[in-house]
């Protein structure tokens, strides 16, 4: 089976240059899923792909519905790893540091976080047995950074060869095949 990571389009949101507190954070958060996106051209690399799976945000719904033209399927698992507040004690930090906070949370399964590390390996778990199930061989898959990522190192732990950039690049394919393919 050939997998193709794809992220999401760039989002066309403003930069956080103010410091931040917990619950601005919790709110850009919320703005960004509603911010629309900046189509660019993506090669597929000439595969022919027989289905793409997307996340049902709506920055990788608007991608995956300009990028391939087949039957897509909306799916819950390929959403994005919620990131929270850690803390709410009234301070403002930046929104780099709320993010890394928020993601060194989630690392340490803390109970502040949407979902621990321990639910993101389940879910990339999940979908892999509907990928394997569903018959098809050349899947696409639209997604989101910090979760595309996770899936990436769960197939290599699978036996997939592969490579993904640390901060998967927005509009980037990521191919991902089985030893077998």
């Amino acid at each position: 089976m050939t997998l193709g990571l794809i992220r999401h389009f760039k989002v066309d949101a403003p930069a956080y240059t103010k410091f931040l507190s917990a619950s601005e954070f919790s709110d850009s958060q919320k703005k960004y899923h509603e911010c629309d996106v900046i189509e660019q051209k993506v090669d597929l690399d000439k595969i022919d792909w027989q289905v793409c799976y997307s996340s049902t945000l709506t920055r990788a719904m608007a991608t995956a519905k300009s990028i391939y033209n087949g039957r897509v399927v909306f799916t819950e698992e390929l959403v994005e790893v919620e990131a929270s507040p850690v803390f709410n004690y009234g301070c403002k930090l930046s929104f780099n540091t709320w993010h890394v906070l928020a993601r060194l949370a989630w690392l340490f399964g803390s109970a502040t976080q949407y979902e621990t590390r321990r639910q993101t390996k389940q879910r990339c778990n999940k979908l892999y047995s509907i990928l394997k199930e569903s018959g098809y061989q050349n899947i696409l898959i639209v997604s989101h950074g910090f979760f595309l990522r996770e899936l990436a190192n769960f197939l290599i732990k699978k036996g997939y060869k592969g490579k993904i950039d640390y901060a998967p690049k927005n509009a980037k394919l990521y191919i991902f095949t089985d030893s077998v393919s």
